[in-house]
């Protein structure tokens, strides 16, 4: 699973700084993963998969919409 991450990471060219305020862990988080101490969780790698696609910019702005939804109750 660390060559699948390494490989996601790579293909957004994220830092792993970048990664880690992308993925919301840390920085130390993303080494982790990358050097194997701990396996990516699959919602990581989906995270980083769908990254700059259309997919990740139509679910960002699903979620946006549903937080407005809730700031207004």
């Amino acid at each position: 699973m660390k060559d699948i991450f390494i490989e996601l990471q790579k293909s957004t060219s994220l830092s792993n700084f970048a990664c880690a305020e992308y993925l919301g862990i840390s920085e130390a988080s993303v080494q982790d993963r990358r050097n194997g101490r701990y396996a990516p969780k699959k919602s990581e790698l989906i995270a980083l998969a769908v990254y700059g696609t259309t997919a990740g910019d139509s679910a960002l702005a699903f979620l946006r919409k549903l937080i407005g939804k809730n700031n207004r109750k």
